[in-house]
């Protein structure tokens, strides 16, 4: 039986930072991974965000990674939630959203080979937070 530890591989798209303004990821290569992909988004401080200032989170897909970013539908999203299991609406606004890990799984309906995590800000958010593609089972295992 192999580990989660083995059978996962996690890539930060966007770094840790306090961000200030839209932001795209890079790009992350899905070729490792038999299909599944999630996105982990860790927020720490939420200092500017309220109903009306804040950042949405959304993932865009390449075929060559540098070009030709293409917005995954809005039916290819899957379970997105909170650490506690809430269903969240993957957006960060300090009225809803606290320092917690944020995930969500998603289709590669268009079978592109890369991806990027986009944080999309309205208006004048800021707030500290990281994304990462988490790619999940693998098609080959590290040697652990």
């Amino acid at each position: 039986m192999r580990d989660p530890n083995a059978n996962c591989k996690v890539v930060y798209s966007v770094a840790p930072a306090a961000i200030t303004a839209s932001t795209n990821g890079a790009a992350v290569d899905l070729a490792e991974s038999a299909g599944g992909h999630m996105v982990q988004v860790n927020v720490g401080v939420v200092t500017t965000a309220d109903a009306t200032n804040f950042f949405t989170f959304t993932v865009e897909t390449s075929a060559n990674g540098s070009d030709g970013w293409t917005a995954i539908a809005a039916d290819a999203y899957l379970s997105p939630r909170d650490q506690d299991g809430n269903t969240w609406d993957r957006l960060i606004n300090a009225t809803t959203e606290g320092p917690l890990a944020y995930q969500f799984g998603f289709r590669n309906d268009s079978n592109h080979r890369y991806a990027r995590v986009v944080a999309t800000e309205t208006l004048t958010a800021s707030a500290v937070f990281g994304a990462s593609i988490v790619l999940s089972p693998l098609k080959r295992a590290p040697n652990v």
